[in-house]
């Protein structure tokens, strides 16, 4: 059965068109603020109400040159203005000053890491609007499934001719980085995870280093979307970029921008589908006296704290600094916070008609005249405008996001009523999931460059819990819910050390001899790509959803996960020749399902 246009009524009366990565608002220029009714939003950290949409489009967007030239005058503005405030008594630009921002305050590796980096790129926007003296400057994105070379801008001329270039980097101009993780397969698969804490990463305490005098505290661990296309877009580019003053390149802010487009894009996927964009809340508001204070849920992730921001102020020629913060409540819906991504569709270039080929002679016994094809006449310039026009509106009614299987131009204005209920929509999603139970599992055997984990009961029978999912459907083909399997098996890896070769990658494999072929091998899980110095110790965690990965291997095999066999999860070292210790590796097991 078709759905698709249930989910596009869902989509236009629950989303709001702008809400789904700004689909509806393709025709608008990105170049200026759109109007919009008033959200009714409490002011942002202080800041006047929103009432207007910035529309944020791809750095390859023709349409979109005149922001790129605005954004390489305003980093050439801030690269050549002392930032107000000293660093350590020292003088610093305003360019160096939004790095050490990074340096100093940017989470990674837990639930803030989404949030946090989107208020960062709120504030930077503003700054560049005051350097490039256009208030509707709005920040490209750079979209590297759709184009992995960086856009020219960026590598024309050497940082004297040209803010936007950056001799650090470790790639040649125009040169494809074609990477496994920021392919169209890889992300596909990142937006359809269904869990956010697997998607944007697990509950921590605070945003950077934790507390450890407090028993129990949570410091979180990497998402799919962090661990994957981010950080292997850092590593891959090196330089500036692999460090935590990445900020100092300016492609670092097209690269967020493109990251805080694909949260958007999930979190509007989601709701459509009436799926949790947000975390938990475990307890339900009559037990919240009752909570543990080492049990945060999504309520302690809406009140959160996230900062280290500067606001921007100019007097005259004089431009002004004081610090922001935000709390994650304000900018976890791009919509209510003003903001929209508008996806870029390359034009359907058409092939030139080729010219009337001539048959060949056929010589007749009566006429003995040669036959020919007659010519066709060449459309007249109003018959193939008309017809441009009609190709025109087909292909836009075509064009289906393959991230999300919605029409990426839907035609219906935003109105107050529909952000409204949007906005409902997505509260209520907040208390979908449910943490069935969790199991914790240790390495028992571990080699140079793989480490295992086998022959454990506990993991045997989530497996086979995990199985359910063959038993879906009655006989007669019809749903059974009391079959159903869960929604998200979400594997937590911790203990993973920083690699000595930051190009290095870990891959994870279940049941598998082999450890080759990622795309094509149903055993693959996944992949950990790694970014910047370490925060805390040296080690990060990791999620990954292996209920695909079982799914794929039981429609090879259905009697590969009997309980009497072994269940081994494999970890390997990929990208280098230099393979750092494994042995501290933990696997644990979260079963989630979905409260329908």
């Amino acid at each position: 059965m078709d759905h698709s246009s249930d989910r596009r009524r869902f989509l236009q009366s629950s989303l709001g068109a702008a809400a789904f990565a700004a689909p509806a608002l393709g025709f608008i220029n990105a170049c200026k603020t759109t109007s919009r009714p008033e959200t009714n939003q409490t002011s942002l950290a202080g800041e006047t109400a929103l009432t207007g949409l910035t529309i944020r489009k791809s750095a390859i967007d023709p349409s979109n040159q005149n922001n790129i030239e605005l954004y390489r005058k305003a980093v050439a503005g801030m690269k050549a203005t002392t930032f107000p405030i000293k660093k350590d008594g020292q003088d610093i630009s305003w360019w160096d000053a939004h790095a050490q921002i990074h340096d100093g305050f940017c989470p990674h590796g837990n639930w803030f890491f989404l949030p946090w980096h989107r208020g960062y790129l709120h504030y930077f926007e503003k700054v560049c609007r005051e350097f490039c003296g256009d208030p509707s400057f709005a920040l490209p994105y750079w979209d590297w499934t759709a184009d992995s070379a960086l856009p020219d801008a960026f590598t024309d001329g050497d940082e004297k001719t040209n803010a936007l270039n950056n001799a650090t980097r470790n790639v040649k101009p125009r040169e494809a980085l074609n990477l496994r993780e920021t392919s169209a397969e890889n992300v596909q698969k990142i937006m359809e995870i269904t869990d956010f804490a697997t998607f944007a990463g697990g509950a921590a305490h605070r945003p950077r280093s934790i507390d450890r005098s407090i028993p129990n505290e949570q410091n979180g661990y990497t998402g799919r979307l962090e661990a994957g296309p981010h950080n292997k877009v850092h590593a891959t580019m090196g330089g500036d970029m692999g460090t935590f003053i990445s900020p100092k390149d300016p492609i670092f802010w097209l690269h967020h921008c493109n990251v805080d487009r694909l949260w958007t894009v999930w979190v509007a996927s989601r709701t459509t589908q009436n799926q949790a964009v947000m975390p938990s809340d475990f307890v339900s508001s009559k037990d919240v006296a009752k909570k543990p204070e080492t049990l945060l849920d999504g309520e302690d992730y809406r009140k959160s704290k996230i900062g280290g921001y500067y606001k921007i102020e100019k007097a005259g020629d004089v431009f002004k600094a004081s610090p922001a913060e935000l709390a994650v409540n304000d900018v976890y819906d791009a919509i209510r916070m003003g903001l929209a991504y508008q996806p870029y569709v390359k034009p359907v270039v058409k092939e030139p008609e080729p010219s009337p080929v001539q048959e060949p002679v056929v010589t007749s016994p009566t006429t003995q005249a040669p036959i020919t094809t007659p010519a066709v006449p060449a459309p007249t310039a109003a018959e193939q405008a008309a017809q441009d026009a009609i190709a025109k509106e087909g292909e836009k009614a075509n064009q289906i996001d393959p991230a999300t299987g919605l029409p990426k131009f839907i035609p219906v204005p935003i109105s107050s009523k529909m952000m409204k209920s949007r906005w409902k929509t997505v509260i209520r999603n907040v208390i979908t999931a449910k943490t069935s139970f969790v199991s914790s599992f240790s390495l028992v055997a571990a080699s140079q460059n793989s480490a295992q984990i086998k022959n454990s009961p506990a993991l045997k029978a989530a497996m086979a819990k995990a199985l359910g999912l063959q038993s879906n459907f009655n006989d007669d083909g019809t749903p059974n819910p009391d079959k159903a399997g869960p929604d998200t098996f979400r594997l937590i890896l911790r203990g993973i050390p920083f690699p000595t070769n930051p190009q290095a990658e870990l891959h994870l494999y279940l049941n598998s001899t082999v450890f080759t072929g990622e795309n094509t091998n149903p055993n693959y899980v996944g992949s950990v790509s790694f970014f910047g110095h370490k925060h805390d110790g040296a080690s990060m965690s990791a999620a990954f959803d292996i209920l695909p990965t079982i799914k794929r291997i039981v429609s090879v095999n259905s009697e590969v996960f009997n309980v009497a066999e072994s269940v081994v999860l494999t970890a390997v070292w990929k990208n280098t020749t230099k393979y750092d210790d494994l042995s501290a590796l933990n696997f644990s097991i979260d079963h989630l399902e979905m409260v329908r």
